[in-house]
């Protein structure tokens, strides 16, 4: 069933019209940021058409990790803000922890048989298009792009979730549309049932800090931001630039929020 769904999903145009869309919001993005940037403003909405730009400043640390480690083991914040990926340990490890991970459904991965030269000069075509367009005409053609974009894009993470259930790891098919390989996948582990089995060296040794939850914490009252000034500093701040639709960030802000609110409780 997944593979003569895929095989209708290339064979009708479908796949190679995906391909193209994502690189057509691609340029069209890249054009609205550079006009708002010109414009010089951080948030940007064109109410009528329903969408907003919007540029977010995001801080990168230098972190002393083995003292962050030490700091947060010692308020015993360790396997809550730690996170320590599968294959980081080792394979007794892997062994000792099998009875309480998480299997993960396996990676699909397809390769169409492509025109490159066809796809080059489709995209050509298609900024010299668009290339006199006013700012508010090129977020009407955005939303177009990515209104379709989004209906494919659904349309094929059916296709692989129905292949995922299908296909057995390892696995890969040299069809006439293309080439499909599904391939195993790290399970997840809790860091919880890590140190609970294993003990904090194996987190103090192999962990990473999960960043979005040390707000939360930090809330809560368990360390202060002085506190964690002390062990990271910021060293650059960079700028991120956001088009979506206005709902979409309605419901991103939502769902911070649902984060936040759920962690702290």
């Amino acid at each position: 069933m997944g593979l003569d769904a895929l095989r209708v999903f290339v064979e009708s145009g479908k796949y190679h019209a995906l391909e193209l869309n994502i690189k057509k919001t691609a340029i069209l993005r890249e054009k609205i940021r550079k006009h708002q940037t010109n414009i010089g403003v951080k948030r940007m909405e064109w109410t009528e058409q329903g969408v907003v730009g919007v540029f977010e400043g995001y801080r990168i640390y230098d972190i002393d990790v083995d003292l962050l480690k030490t700091f947060l083991a010692d308020l015993g914040l360790l396997p809550v803000l730690y996170k320590v990926d599968w294959s980081a340990l080792s394979s007794e490890e892997q062994e000792r922890m099998k009875p309480w991970v998480l299997s993960q459904l396996p990676t699909i991965r397809f390769t169409t048989k492509k025109d490159s030269k066809s796809n080059i000069n489709i995209l050509s075509n298609f900024e010299e298009r668009i290339g006199e367009l006013e700012l508010v005409q090129l977020v009407e053609e955005w939303k177009l792009q990515k209104t379709e974009n989004d209906f494919l894009t659904t349309k094929w993470k059916n296709i692989r979730m129905n292949l995922q259930s299908e296909l057995s790891a390892p696995c890969c098919y040299r069809l006439g549309f293309g080439t499909i390989s599904c391939s195993g996948t790290a399970p997840l582990i809790s860091t919880i049932d890590l140190y609970n089995q294993l003990g904090e060296d194996v987190i103090m040794k192999n962990g990473k800090v999960n960043s979005s939850l040390l707000p939360v914490y930090m809330a809560q009252g368990f360390f202060t931001k002085r506190d964690l000034k002390r062990y990271r500093k910021v060293i650059d701040i960079r700028l991120k630039y956001t088009l979506m639709q206005i709902h979409a960030e309605q419901r991103r802000r939502e769902y911070y929020q649902d984060y936040l609110r759920k962690h702290s409780m």
